[in-house]
């Protein structure tokens, strides 16, 4: 059995981007809806997600992130931490996140 803490993601610190050149995405009703183009797979972004895509947009880096989401929601840091990371790694399991421009 691991006792271990996960360790953060590799993008802790770097600025965030999506993966624009394989991705279409539009805001309806409150939710992101993204196609990716290389499966034609589509999803759905609400709630939390929904602020935290479009600061990833811009570019915002991790920490960023989770100060938007503290401010916005009024929750404490480890909880906005913990949030984040699952919302940053579901992007990445589906290779839609990319740091500092690189794949």
């Amino acid at each position: 059995m691991n006792t271990e803490e996960p360790k953060a993601p590799s993008y802790s610190e770097g600025r965030l981007k999506l993966a624009e050149e394989v991705l279409t995405w539009r805001e309806v009703d409150g939710e992101i809806v993204v196609l990716d183009r290389r499966s034609w797979m589509y999803m759905g972004v609400n709630g939390s997600g929904v602020l935290l895509w479009k600061e990833i947009i811009v570019g915002a880096p991790r920490p960023q992130l989770v100060e938007r989401l503290c401010a916005a929601y009024e929750i404490d840091e480890e909880v906005a931490r913990r949030d984040v990371d699952a919302f940053l790694e579901m992007l990445s399991s589906h290779n839609l996140l990319v740091e500092d421009g690189t794949a």
